[in-house]
């Protein structure tokens, strides 16, 4: 259970979530940055730095393999970002319509809303639902990619795997048989 990058890279829904959920809080970030202090509720800094730190440690949590030992702990965290951001989407569309920047954070938090939407759905799912089921079916797993790459390069005999060369179905039909 040691900390490895690569249960983030080898799952194409953890990786794709945690890059939109950051990319979302960057624009949310400068949205927000740019725009006049005065027009900002007190709230809105709180907002953007908590979706930061609950995409952290959904990363961290990957990275430690431990997402079913920790879901109902990220159901928590994510549960309330959708109230924290929904209020603050709320607030930054409605306070003054014509201010860009204003825009630009509350869609940003839009993004970042569905992404906590999705994490909700999915953390908050038991294993055996079919939607968690599609998600873990997409993980790429080394040992599957192994064997899928033998089955295409040697029939499904590997080259270290001399057991399978008395069978005929293991064989490479261009290669003599023995007689």
């Amino acid at each position: 259970m040691g900390f490895s990058i690569s249960n983030v890279i080898r799952d194409p829904f953890a990786s794709l979530t945690i890059l939109l959920g950051l990319v979302a809080s960057i624009i949310s970030f400068c949205g927000a940055y740019t725009a006049n202090p005065a027009l900002l509720s007190d709230s809105t800094w709180l907002v953007l730095f908590y979706e930061i730190i609950t995409i952290i440690i959904i990363f961290i949590i990957y990275c430690l393999d431990s997402i079913e030992l920790y879901k109902f702990f990220l159901v928590g965290i994510v549960s309330i970002g959708v109230g924290y951001l929904i209020s603050s989407i709320n607030y930054l569309i409605n306070v003054d319509p014509t201010t860009i920047p204003l825009l630009i954070c509350g869609s940003g938090n839009i993004v970042s809303l569905v992404m906590f939407l999705i994490w909700l759905l999915y953390f908050g799912g038991d294993g055996g639902s079919p939607i968690n089921q599609f998600i873990d079916a997409l993980k790429f797993d080394t040992q599957d990619s192994e064997q899928s790459s033998s089955l295409l390069l040697g029939y499904g005999a590997t080259d270290n795997d001399e057991s399978d060369d008395k069978d005929p179905m293991h064989q490479c039909p261009y290669e003599k048989q023995p007689v």
